[in-house]
């Protein structure tokens, strides 16, 4: 702790003393990539962003992506599980901050709309050194850029099956000095479709309706300061299935300022707000508010380039279940190194450490490094490898829910061992990438509530779990001609989770078995093919079986679902018009993603974009 303390004090005195005018500050997307070397990262592609950009963020990345999503209905909860880990193993990065639910541990993707966000990408693998607690399993990061070219206005209008309504309006003004932009979003689906019941079929009715908007304002203040601030408004409202009504709110805000200094110091300091309101058939409350800052310094000096940091969290809930308010201080120290030893092999070590009043918590490093040994022509060949370690501390429910809370619950931690191969080749008309990653991951102290002799249910340190498989990404475009363009992606992922132990299992009767919703094979297909102002957009993703039981009897037959997009594009100096038909489900297959959730079959859309310059 003392060190730590001492090397801070030693580089802010360097800093104060540097000062000077020199080349303006960089604004890049996913700013924690280069530091991320020799693991797996996956960027949504901005043409499937903006082609469904009406989506929920589970839907989207359970068509484009080969991470496995948890629907619990159409447009209800909707929750990722990255290589066999759970909901609470993905932490979600929102411009730098993580906005997981205090209580749960994990975020609710069917809250997300992806219209609101311009970035997204999936950081896979143990990050706790890049992103602290939860990123066990992986990552999501969502950003908004700035872009001091941007000066239009967007309106978005989606009509469909069930209700399904989505209305958006896109604003950005900007010069070469600032930039402001607004989002404005309404969602709503009546989900009054059939679904099988013992006697024939019966209607669905689980309605959803959510609004929001979020603003982000960036300003350059000089050469080498800047400036920006992100706000977010969401409400959410769903019927369950049971009948109850779930109603969220959700406010986040966050500041940004950075400063460049002489030699490559940049000093960057960050504040954010959450609040999370959620109220439970109008009578449970749980409300959780978050005050987060953090403060860093970064130097680039040749080859070499590091950052460190510290990061505090002061957390106020006031839930109904805990009996009484409750209040929690975390605090991270990190350091992120990079060092480009040849012109063509990176190496990059991360550490952090956490501190917890009442936790000892584990110390997470990472090392990684990226060889790009065959060059030849415009073909390039690279291999990676990492080795992490990542953690979760127990949610507040673990500890505090009455009854069944545990207050001497430790946290989850786990190992991460990754390496792969990346092959990419470019020409003046195409270019074609592919990415192959082999993994395995061990997670120890795997939180489970188990049920009491008191009739209630408590969280336990039972389980330990072993996580391999493989991660196959790939992108091919290509040029045919002045008019035809196509475009292919593929995502491959074999995962096996296995349980090692659980702790109260005397006959080890478990070992070996397969978490339950775990599918072992899962992977998406898209081909995009365009003529002048014409275009076709075919999607297929499959899910392979799901067992619901660690005796691994009882399973949820495995899915294929597929979509079709036609659209057309009307464009002149000062507007573009697009219409988009869409016909999701487009063989009419039943079926569920969770055990007895039935999802709608074949359903059409309407998609109209107006953008003005």
């Amino acid at each position: 702790m003392r060190f730590v303390f001492c090397l801070l004090s030693y580089l802010f005195w360097q800093i104060i003393f540097a000062q000077d005018t020199i080349a303006p500050i960089e604004v890049k997307g996913y700013a924690y990539k280069r530091y991320a070397v020799g693991a797996k990262s996956w960027q949504a592609d901005s043409l499937l962003l903006a082609q469904n950009a009406g989506n929920l963020a589970s839907e989207w990345l359970l068509r484009y992506s080969g991470v496995y999503l948890k629907e619990y209905g159409n447009a209800m909860l909707g929750t990722t599980a990255f290589r066999g880990t759970s909901a609470g193993h993905t932490a979600v990065i929102w411009n730098g901050v993580n906005i997981n639910s205090a209580t749960l541990g994990e975020s609710d993707l069917a809250t997300l709309p992806v219209f609101a966000n311009s970035e997204i990408t999936l950081q896979m693998g143990s990050a706790s050194s890049l992103f602290g607690s939860e990123a066990i399993g992986g990552a999501i990061l969502l950003s908004n850029l700035q872009n001091f070219t941007e000066n239009f206005l967007q309106l978005r209008q989606e009509i469909g099956s069930f209700g399904r309504n989505f209305t958006g309006l896109h604003f950005s003004q900007a010069n070469s000095n600032w930039q402001i932009r607004s989002n404005f979003y309404r969602f709503s689906i009546q989900n009054n479709y059939k679904i099988p019941a013992l006697l024939g079929e019966i209607e669905n009715n689980t309605p959803v309706n959510y609004f929001g908007t979020n603003q982000d304002f960036f300003l350059q203040l000089s050469n080498n300061q800047r400036f920006s601030f992100h706000n977010w408004l969401h409400s959410n409202f769903r019927r369950l299935k049971n009948g109850a009504i779930l109603l969220e709110k959700n406010w986040r805000t966050a500041m940004v300022w950075q400063k460049k200094f002489l030699r490559n110091w940049l000093l960057e300091g960050k504040a954010a707000y959450i609040n999370d309101l959620m109220l439970y058939n109008r009578q449970d409350t749980t409300q959780t508010r978050r005050w987060v800052g953090i403060m860093q310094i970064q130097k680039e000096l040749g080859k070499v380039s590091w950052q460190a940091g510290w990061q505090s969290q002061y957390f106020l809930m006031n839930v109904d279940a805990y009996g009484e308010p409750k209040t929690e201080l975390r605090n991270d120290a990190f350091l992120l190194t990079r060092l480009q030893i040849l012109p063509a092999w990176v190496v990059a070590f991360n550490a952090r450490q956490v501190w917890v009043s009442g936790y000892q918590t584990p110390f997470t490093p990472a090392l990684g490094w990226e060889w790009c040994f065959w060059q030849k022509n415009s073909n390039t060949l690279l291999w990676k490898w990492q080795i992490s370690r990542g953690y979760r501390l127990p949610t507040l429910n673990s500890r505090y829910w009455q009854p069944g809370g545990n207050p001497n619950i430790a946290p989850e931690h786990s190992w991460n061992y990754e390496t792969g191969f990346v092959f990419e080749r470019k020409t003046f008309k195409s270019r074609f990438y592919t990415e192959i990653t082999a993994y395995q991951m061990q997670v120890k102290d795997w939180i489970v509530w188990q049920p009491t002799d008191q009739g209630f249910w408590s969280p336990q340190n039972l389980q330990e779990v072993r996580s391999q498989g493989l991660e196959l990404s790939s992108h091919f475009y290509q040029k045919i001609n002045d008019h035809w363009k196509s475009q292919f992606w593929f995502n491959y992922t074999y995962n096996l989770a296995r349980i090692e132990q659980i702790r109260n299992d005397v006959s080890n009767r478990f070992a070996g078995k397969i978490l339950p919703y775990a599918p072992q094979n899962r992977w998406s297909a898209t081909t995009y093919l365009n003529y002048k102002t014409q275009s076709l957009l075919f999607t297929i993703y499959l899910t392979d079986k799901r067992f619901t039981d660690l005796d691994n009897i009882q399973f949820v037959k495995p899915f294929w679902v597929s979509d079709l997009q036609w659209s057309k594009v009307w464009q002149s100096e000062k507007i573009r018009c697009q219409i988009a038909l869409q016909i999701n489900n487009l063989f009419n297959r039943s079926y569920e993603n969770i055990l007895n959730q039935f999802m709608p079959k074949r359903n059409y859309q309407v998609n109209i974009s107006i953008h003005l310059k």
